[in-house]
């Protein structure tokens, strides 16, 4: 039953890492108990596992982004912005990777051609 949930899920991820980690290439030629079983020993970061938990990142990430987080508070307490008591304007990497930020207002500029992206640097020369 949750096998049969998987596959209809997501089963181009359980292709990937059963390929990738047991180096299965034709799942459907084991049996379903064999699959599930496989899927079962598959790492909590494999891709079928962050699918179904709805995780968007891995544990090890979200810590490594907010080592960078707290490294760029640390930063600006040292910066004159920060003496003058001004607002901490870095943008947080957890939030960044869960996709929690507003990209409206996101200063991320992207380019349909080579032509305008050498157009849009000629403003900071």
């Amino acid at each position: 039953m949750i096998l049969a949930h998987i596959i209809e899920r997501c089963e181009d991820k359980l292709i990937c890492d059963l390929a990738e980690v047991y180096h299965v290439l034709t799942y459907r030629e084991l049996s379903p108990d064999m699959v599930a079983a496989l899927c079962i020993g598959l790492r909590d970061d494999s891709r079928v596992k962050m699918e179904l938990s709805g995780n968007k990142i891995t544990v090890d990430q979200i810590m490594k982004a907010m080592i960078v987080d707290s490294l760029q508070f640390l930063a600006w307490t040292k910066t004159k912005d920060a003496q003058k008591g001004q607002k901490y304007k870095a943008k947080s990497m957890v939030k960044a990777l869960n996709g929690e930020y507003d990209h409206e207002h996101d200063d991320l500029a992207t380019f349909d051609s080579i032509e305008a992206y050498e157009a849009y640097m000629k403003r900071f020369k």
